[in-house]
């Protein structure tokens, strides 16, 4: 009956800045957070719930048993990594749903507080994906026909790394790795700061 209901397209939803709707499936849709409305505004392949009755908060739960996220979802693919594959190895990477629009929507945009917004937009959606899942931003690769993984860096966390996309407290947009704590803008929690430099391994201390 779930895998019934998950490969149906039965929810009403509206692609993401317009007004267009059609029926899609559970696994295809995001819950309108604010958050993921600014993220994936101008992104033609995201889809939000659109029926005010299926937003009611009592159908939450039921709706992420189904598939619908509230959350950035990663797109599996299994090309190596950017830093080269190895002879025998099987991967398993991953892109991040929605990262390249956003990402030209933020290098495009010359308001320096629009930019800050957008900046800590992608700052929450990631400290919430890597409280849900502590590998969020690894990929694995296996000799084939082995059970052993090894970590790596997904595609879109290398991506991450080397774009100028953190908010400063002196409105610069500095790559993670160029920055410092005490730079940071003061709207980032220090205690996701930590939260990200633990998994992400992007930041300075």
């Amino acid at each position: 009956m779930l895998r019934e209901a998950q490969e149906t397209p039965f929810l009403k939803a509206v692609k993401a800045g317009s007004d267009d709707a059609r029926f899609k499936k559970p696994g295809e849709v995001y819950w309108p957070s604010n958050d993921l409305v600014t993220y994936m505004a101008g992104n033609p392949q995201a889809w939000f719930l659109g029926d005010p009755a299926t937003l009611d908060e009592k159908n939450r739960e039921v709706l992420g048993e189904l598939g619908v996220s509230e959350v950035l979802r990663r797109i599996r693919h299994s090309n190596p990594p950017s830093s080269g594959g190895e002879p025998g190895y099987e991967f398993e990477n991953y892109d991040l749903d929605g990262l390249e629009t956003f990402m030209d929507t933020l290098s495009g945009t010359n308001d320096p507080s629009k930019k800050t917004d957008l900046s800590k937009t992608l700052w929450r959606l990631l400290v919430k994906c890597v409280r849900i899942q502590a590998d969020f931003f690894h990929g694995k690769k296996g000799i084939r026909n082995s059970p052993y993984r090894q970590r790596f860096d997904a595609d879109f966390t290398v991506r991450l790394r080397n774009e100028p996309w953190i908010p400063t407290s002196d409105r610069r947009f500095l790559r993670p790795i160029d920055v410092c704590r005490d730079d940071l803008h003061q709207d980032l929690e220090q205690n996701e700061y930590v939260l990200l430099e633990s998994f992400f391994f992007l930041l300075n201390p």
